[in-house]
């Protein structure tokens, strides 16, 4: 984004197809098509600064396309272990075999 925003202090909002945020292909890669009264996307409330504040102009962002609203890399939660699957059931046991008793011996 060496130079700043193209067209510079110029309206954007035509050629942005009345959009506001990012424009890539009329405000300059990573810049953004904002307005300094209307800012409802992020990329706009992280504009650098304001050529024009009457109207919808390109300006510069802080913001980075494509980390879209994610900027700084969230570490994985880690109080979630109780969401994980139980663990795998326990083979069954092999068939239980009827203990016979033994016997009783034959009487005298």
């Amino acid at each position: 984004s060496a130079g700043g925003p193209w067209h510079y202090a110029l309206d954007c909002w035509r050629g942005c197809g009345y959009k506001e945020g990012f424009c890539d292909h009329f405000c300059g890669p990573g810049n953004a098509c904002c307005h300094h009264g209307h800012r409802y996307k992020p990329e706009c409330h992280a504009a650098k600064w304001w050529p024009v504040v009457t109207m919808y102009t390109c300006v510069a962002t802080h913001m980075h396309e494509s980390h879209g609203h994610h900027q700084a890399p969230t570490p994985a939660p880690q109080h979630h272990h109780h969401h994980h699957p139980a663990p795998a059931p326990q083979p069954a046991p092999p068939p239980h075999h009827v203990h016979v008793a033994p016997a009783p011996p034959p009487p005298r």
